[in-house]
């Protein structure tokens, strides 16, 4: 498709444009990740522009997709319920354009941020999570199968499944 790419140069542009370079000192943080922090946090609603934006800065940034998935998911985790759907709209849009990286590490980090969104929140937001979690991120296998079922688990107020039994290791001496 020819409009993926003028999409894609239309985020980068945008992307460097919505948030100029943080002057912050923080030596875990690299320039380029400080100013998507700051992006993510000055995010307040779901303006599809900033969201866009914020898709470009997670793009440019790929290398560091580890540290922009553990940025937007406490940022999410932390958030005020009115800036919920917003942020998770964002990380809808990294898992759809950015690429398979960020959905490894966003599945790491999606369902402890998920528990602590779902313990905060009232059913009108655990039903459109709920909605975004089937009419996305499984529709488009978004997510290993695994993670979106305790993540459908966690919104339906489910008891989380139980992790698969591993057999402690054996002694070789015993096997003899």
């Amino acid at each position: 498709m020819a409009s993926t790419g003028k999409r894609k140069r239309d985020a980068t542009a945008a992307a460097a444009a919505l948030a100029p370079a943080v002057a912050e000192p923080g030596p875990v943080l690299s320039e380029g990740m400080l100013q998507f922090k700051k992006a993510v946090q000055e995010l307040k609603n779901k303006a599809q522009t900033k969201i866009t934006a914020l898709t470009g800065l997670a793009d440019l940034h790929y290398a560091e997709c580890e540290q922009v998935a553990q940025i937007l998911t406490e940022e999410i985790a932390g958030a005020v319920t009115s800036r919920i759907q917003p942020l998770v709209s964002v990380m809808d849009s990294v898992l759809k354009k950015v690429g398979k990286d960020y959905r490894q590490h966003l599945a790491a980090r999606l369902p402890a941020c998920m528990q602590a969104v779902y313990s905060r929140t009232e059913a009108i937001m655990h039903d459109w999570l709920g909605k975004m979690l089937e009419l996305s991120w499984r529709k488009h296998d978004l997510l290993p199968l695994d993670v979106l079922d305790m993540l459908d688990a966690i919104l339906t107020g489910q008891p989380l499944p139980a992790p698969p039994a591993v057999a402690p290791p054996q002694d070789p001496r015993q096997t003899a």
